[in-house]
């Protein structure tokens, strides 16, 4: 490039910016119309880069991972919005008298990977269980080989019962019989 190519650039970059107003976004109060949006958006996102994972014909092994991050942020922020900023967990340890962690009890990779492969709907991805632990028994999690796995997913509660000895209540403080599976989890909470 010429040097009066790069000040003609110079130029009109400096008269953009100079132009440019920054945008004031309004906030929004939390309803129900704004839990439905981010259902609604988590759910389209998901299926859309679902769509594009298992239809990329491409050689650049990259991009499928790319568009797998990009099933993982709308879960994510559903769970973190719809969830965790709205009941705090599906469950939650009795006697916690910390902050806590908050765990999806199948990890959030494996979430992903089955909706990919149509194990589970993008809805049913989004309300998988969570629970308020404490650090300690997070930290047992680890110590077991369960952080980024776990042993049974159907019977969810198995994580937890092969190496933590705690008992939960649900967000609603109603007794949790750690031998449901995951269809007694979806009939609780959709």
């Amino acid at each position: 490039m010429g040097t009066r190519m790069v000040e003609q650039m110079s130029s009109i970059l400096r008269e953009s910016i100079e132009n440019f107003t920054e945008v004031v976004h309004s906030k929004t109060r939390r309803s129900t119309e704004t839990y439905s949006a981010i259902a609604e958006w988590a759910i389209e996102e998901i299926e859309r880069n679902v769509y594009n994972y298992n239809n990329y014909t491409g050689t650049l092994l990259y991009k499928k991972r790319l568009y797998r991050d990009s099933i993982d942020f709308p879960l994510r922020r559903y769970h973190e919005y719809c969830i965790q900023q709205k009941h705090g967990h599906h469950y939650v340890e009795i006697g916690l008298n910390e902050k806590g962690v908050f765990e999806h009890m199948v990890p959030l990779s494996t979430i992903r990977d089955m909706i990919i492969a149509g194990t589970l709907t993008p809805i049913q991805g989004c309300n998988m269980p969570t629970c308020r632990i404490s650090k300690e028994n997070d930290n047992k999690l680890r110590l077991a080989g369960w952080a980024s796995k776990t042993p049974n997913i159907y019977l969810f509660w198995q994580r937890y019962t092969s190496c933590i000895d705690a008992k939960f209540k649900t967000y609603d403080k109603k007794d949790v019989d750690t031998d449901m599976t995951l269809d007694d989890h979806f009939r609780c909470f959709g």
